[in-house]
């Protein structure tokens, strides 16, 4: 009888899953944490204001808001009842490279863990 003990590649250890649980969650925090951009002060027809921009997603912004402050009052113009305007989007081409580079990095932290892992067990008699 041949004793062969080596495990399928799908299977991995549970010290790797929770490894990669962990990663999973600092990959989402990243890309879940917005920070603000640069202000920036604008100015129409004498009246000021601030323009505020907010940004999401890592390596790459995948999601974005800006915030416009409600000018041309002093003109007359029709500005709603909103105090401000919000512009806000995202970018296709960004979110699927931010999709890719998380799941490299799960799969890096997957194959290092497992290879020391197996490693190790192999040195045990």
């Amino acid at each position: 009888m041949s004793d062969n003990t080596r495990r399928p590649w799908f299977r991995f250890h549970l010290l790797t899953a929770v490894l990669m649980m962990l990663a999973a969650g600092g990959i989402m925090w990243a890309n879940l944490r917005g920070y603000e951009g640069p202000t920036r002060a604008v100015e129409f027809y004498n009246e000021r204001g601030v323009m505020h921009h907010r940004y999401w997603g890592w390596p790459w912004v995948a999601a974005y808001e800006t915030e416009y402050p409600p000018l041309g009052r002093n003109l007359g113009l029709e500005v709603g009842t909103m105090d401000k305007y919000n512009a806000s989007g995202y970018v296709t081409e960004h979110l699927i490279y931010d999709v890719c580079i998380g799941s490299l990095g799960l799969a890096a932290v997957a194959l290092v863990s497992e290879s020391l892992l197996r490693r190790r067990e192999a040195r045990q008699p």
